[in-house]
């Protein structure tokens, strides 16, 4: 006789087994634990896909873990992401993929205005029929069109709604499952966060009229490669640009068009750098350049190249076809005469005096007095015996 709390086999052994297992199957209590079953792995995957979205640190980055997630799942004829540009004044990013391979937009976005307007109030995501429906605005359905829209999702963060993200059709051509667009809604909650921290962060760096860093991002990083040529060596090249007579220019064409002319500098002087290199409005209508590993020459053929596609450089405002010129400084600092922050700046500023006292639209390297040459040349000697 078997002992109290032994393990008993089962009467009928397997038979009663089987019968239990399609009992259960048959009142669908299988089934339930098959849906939680899934749920579990859906609920671990968008855990695991969180975690990799909040270590992006950037809107491609986010981007490109959502096609991969979505990959796995299903794949929309198209995939748009419409956002508000961290940084720059009325601009819009419209990254659009389809197939989940990334294509041109197939439209123009100039506002958000309307999608912002209708997503605050209705702050969850839509079809687009039903959109279509309460939104019969030619400007706001149109472009959706374009992308086969199906659902669409706001892009929803503490300031507000900063975009939204457009689903197309299933390209088998069924409908979104239940679970699917519950999937859908946690992925992009997910998103949503990740790109309020993205858009946060390029806002407290960017200027927001240009679309460059400020001058606060500037000078952390100044300090960042003076603490570098500090410690390996090398060179260090500094540039500052002023426009020349922008008060008479805004006296004479106006505010906005002066704001023309700071965007296509800026955009002008990013095309001139090499990728490592940094630029930053410094305020008003001064711009300043850091170039990593430059000395005075290369800095100064650097300079050169910015002022005089400035000076070809044509900005079209309204009617009119507008000209202008800048007027730059140019320094370097090495190991042997390091400087700190504000004094390299200032050093630059002088050579910027200059160029504006010689007759503008000209660069000015600063050049150092006898004695500063002879300090640092007795620097770099101390150096090479101490090594």
């Amino acid at each position: 006789m078997p002992m109290e709390g032994t393990n008993r086999e089962a009467p009928g052994g397997n038979e009663d087994y089987l019968k239990y297992y399609d009992l259960l199957k048959r009142i669908g209590v299988l089934d339930e634990l098959q849906h939680y079953r899934n749920e579990i792995s859906n609920l671990e995957e968008i855990i695991s896909q969180a975690v990799e979205l909040l270590s992006k640190s950037s809107i491609e980055e986010v981007l490109e873990v959502v096609v991969q997630g979505l990959m796995d799942k299903f794949i929309p004829s198209y995939l748009t992401l419409i956002l508000q540009e961290a940084g720059v004044e009325g601009k819009i990013l419209v990254k659009c993929y389809e197939r989940l391979r990334e294509i041109p937009p197939p439209f123009e976005i100039t506002s958000l205005d309307g999608y912002r307007e209708f997503f605050e109030r209705h702050p969850s995501s839509i079809s687009f029929s039903l959109f279509e429906y309460k939104v019969p605005s030619p400007g706001l359905v149109e472009p959706l069109r374009a992308v086969e829209a199906e659902i669409l999702v706001p892009v929803i963060g503490m300031g507000g709604v900063y975009g939204l993200i457009v689903f197309g059709k299933k390209v088998l051509g069924e409908d979104y499952t239940p679970q699917e667009l519950a999937y859908i809604g946690r992925l992009v909650e997910f998103v949503s966060i990740s790109l309020q921290n993205n858009i946060h962060y390029r806002s407290s760096i960017m200027d927001f009229k240009t679309g460059i860093y400020n001058a606060s991002f500037f000078m952390r990083r100044l300090e960042e490669e003076l603490y570098r040529v500090k410690r390996y060596g090398g060179h260090l090249g500094l540039i500052i640009l002023d426009v020349d007579h922008f008060k008479l220019f805004n006296d004479r064409y106006g505010h906005l068009a002066g704001d023309e002319v700071l965007i296509s500098i800026a955009r002008n002087i990013k095309q001139n750098l090499r990728k490592g290199d940094v630029a930053a409005r410094y305020g008003g209508e001064e711009f300043v350049v850091l170039l990593p590993g430059a000395n005075r020459n290369a800095a100064y053929i650097v300079a050169e190249r910015v002022r005089h596609s400035i000076e070809l450089m044509k900005v079209y405002f309204e009617d009119k076809i507008l000209h202008v010129t800048v007027s730059v400084g140019v320094t370097s600092c090495t190991r042997y005469r390091l400087l700190d922050p504000r004094k390299l700046i200032e050093e630059a500023d002088q050579a910027l005096y200059l160029s504006k006292e010689r007759g503008r639209n000209r660069t000015t390297v600063y050049r150092k007095g006898l004695l500063s040459l002879a300090e640092e040349y007795r620097e770099a000697l101390l150096e090479q015996v101490r090594t």
